[in-house]
């Protein structure tokens, strides 16, 4: 017969064999199942052809969207840091000027510590640090902020902010950002104080302990409880995720801490101390210098 279908078609052995079972006439039926199967490969073909090509479609709408944010995103952050530049020989103080000359204008302390959209204290201001990066741009800073004094130093310079609690905020901005991204750690300084008065605090001290010692660390303390502990607990590459910087007048202390969590409160244990006397200091992959002008120190 011109229309039997051979037994050694592997397509259709199932369905012939299907065919004699049940006895229906081969002739027939089996060339009519052939020509359905045939459609119905030209149909499945055709799905798999345009679901491919809308998926590719997809993908190359969404690789050119990326590559347009990214973009705009670089865009955005060359704007800030050329603005940022304009403003470094405007607002860099001479060393000789003493910050008390220049009436530094308060910040509402609770406000700048812990609603800052541009940096938050309590983490390295990395370069995956937490927000984006344009607004750590010093000219984001000072629109957000205002102006303020700008000392510059060797490999680095660093603005000096105030709050209306006679805090004082040091941000630090290194060559390696042009003098216009804030990296590192941002300082918070209450007293001057010097590694000496450091000497009782010790690995299984509080946090309460290094508060006596520094009012500073009471700001710390309480933006790490209002921090979930869900992140308190994750850690990160160098620890833990809760510390303590301390600028002293004879060099940088930084202090980890542990969450005790079988306390009613929450209570942070030290579990490492690092000190370095030539102020230079590792934190969240960056090392920063946090050397000041011994004049802009607090002196209340």
């Amino acid at each position: 017969m011109d229309y039997f279908v051979s037994p050694y078609d592997p397509c259709m052995d199932f369905p012939l064999a299907l065919c004699l079972f049940l006895g229906y006439n081969t002739q027939g039926v089996c060339v009519s199942m052939k020509i359905s199967l045939k459609w119905a490969l030209f149909y499945v073909l055709t799905f798999v052809l345009l679901f491919t090509t809308a998926c590719t479609s997809q993908k190359e709408k969404a690789e050119a969207e990326a590559s347009s944010r990214a973009a705009a995103s670089s865009a955005a952050a060359q704007a800030e840091k050329e603005a940022s530049q304009a403003l470094l020989d405007k607002y860099t103080v001479n060393a000789a000027v003493g910050l008390e000359e220049l009436q530094l204008q308060p910040q509402e302390q609770d406000s700048f510590l812990y609603e800052n959209p541009c940096f938050y204290f309590l983490r390295s201001q990395s370069p995956s640090a937490y927000g984006a990066q344009q607004n750590r741009y010093l000219s984001r800073i000072f629109a957000r902020f205002g102006s303020t004094p700008l000392r510059k130093m060797a490999n680095y310079l660093y603005a000096v902010y105030e709050t209306d609690a006679k805090t004082r905020v040091f941000l630090f901005f290194p060559k390696s950002g042009a003098f216009t991204l804030l990296t590192g750690r941002v300082i918070l300084m209450c007293d001057a104080l010097s590694y000496e008065e450091f000497r009782g605090i010790a690995k299984g001290n509080t946090m309460d302990d290094v508060v006596a010692v520094d009012r500073a660390a009471r700001l710390y303390a309480r933006g790490y409880d209002k921090t979930e502990v869900s992140w308190i607990l994750g850690g990160n590459a160098e620890g833990s995720n809760i510390v303590t910087v301390h600028l002293l007048t004879d060099g940088v202390l930084r202090i980890e801490y542990v969450l005790d969590e079988t306390a009613a409160l929450r209570k942070y244990v030290i579990s490492k101390m690092q000190y370095a006397a030539d102020f230079n200091l590792t934190d969240g992959g960056v090392t920063n210098c946090y050397r000041i002008l011994q004049k802009d120190y607090v002196t209340e």
